[in-house]
């Protein structure tokens, strides 16, 4: 089924693994995700995942930050949002994420990409 790229910018996903990966391992958040550990990688190293794949990022987005209790800001909206209507037909979908964040728009942040560290080398 296609998946809506723009759903969540690829540099919010990403950068939300890196800094998970930083504090755990590659090979954890891959197992968290359900993806390769070489495919999280290329990822992160600005790999362009597959749909199969970019969903299952999506999922664990919403997932992670439900879990650390962090604050519900717009990616996590949009991630859910494409989620919950991905069985609809593309246009119909888009129409429906519209008017779900056209009413909750105005109490959810924009997205913030995450702060990486710099590694020293």
């Amino acid at each position: 089924m296609a998946i809506r790229r723009e759903a969540v910018a690829l540099e919010v996903l990403r950068g939300a693994v890196a800094q998970k990966v930083e504090t755990t391992s590659l090979r954890f958040i891959a197992e968290a995700v359900g993806m390769s550990t070489t495919g999280l990688y290329m990822f992160i190293q600005q790999g362009t995942p597959q749909n199969r794949n970019y969903r299952k990022l999506l999922a664990w987005y919403v997932q992670e930050r439900r879990v650390a209790g962090q604050e519900i800001d717009m990616a996590a909206v949009q991630a859910s949002l494409e989620m919950l209507t991905l069985h609809l037909p593309a246009r119909q979908r888009r129409d429906v994420q519209r008017k779900i964040l056209e009413l909750i728009g105005d109490v959810i942040p924009p997205p913030q990409p995450p702060k990486m560290k710099k590694k020293s080398r």
